[in-house]
């Protein structure tokens, strides 16, 4: 399915990378991915889909932050393009390719409300609802735009000096092999990476 959909991927334990086209940053985010693989060590993404999401949160943070690092200019989808998205399709017959597209915007915008209030009171609602989880393709479409945008901030907290280069060496050796690791990983993230702004804010102005 994530042939059918365009979608560059990498798949841990097998060592294959397929890339949807001949994109230098797909090429460098899969190659990140892979890299994390052989430091790390890691076989297989976790088979629970709810440990499954956070997991590939991680990865996907991680292939971007490597892409970053070969085209700094490379941007994330931001927020508010997801929730013009939804605003858009609201009670409207679509395809299903935009019905796809429609409920992916809707899981993001609910994993970002959920960030958001994590940073406010410290807590987090992991469980997220099973129509953004139950489905491999969706599941990973959501991943994947969440962590571009917190590999985005990685990229900006090592410019900013939030992580040192030894640091981010040490995130590509972490397995995250025990329950509750890649969660925690990602909200470790999130909470100190809150005060940084993506520099480049919208895809449009490099088309």
């Amino acid at each position: 399915s994530l042939v059918l959909s365009s979608s560059s991927f990498f798949i841990p334990g097998a060592n294959i990378i397929y890339l949807s086209d001949l994109s230098v940053n797909h090429a460098a985010e899969e190659a990140a991915e892979f890299l994390y693989a052989c430091c790390s060590r890691v076989k297989q993404i976790p088979v629970d889909p709810m440990e499954s999401f956070y997991t590939m949160i991680v990865w996907e943070a991680l292939g971007f932050f490597g892409s970053k690092l070969i085209n700094h200019k490379r941007p994330a989808t931001p927020l508010r393009e997801f929730m013009t998205q939804v605003k858009i399709f609201k009670g409207k017959r679509v395809s299903p390719l935009l019905r796809l597209k429609r409920l992916v915007a809707q899981g993001v915008i609910e994993v970002k409300e959920r960030e958001k209030e994590f940073l406010e009171t410290g807590k987090f609602r992991k469980n997220i609802a099973q129509k953004f989880i139950k489905n491999p393709q969706v599941r990973f479409r959501i991943a994947s735009e969440v962590g571009y945008m917190l590999g985005e901030k990685l990229h900006g907290g090592m410019i900013a000096e939030i992580y040192t280069r030894e640091m981010i060496r040490d995130l590509f050796y972490n397995p995250l092999t025990n329950a509750g690791e890649a969660l925690d990983m990602y909200l470790k993230w999130v909470k100190e990476l809150r005060d940084i702004t993506p520099k480049y804010k919208s895809k449009k102005q490099y088309l």
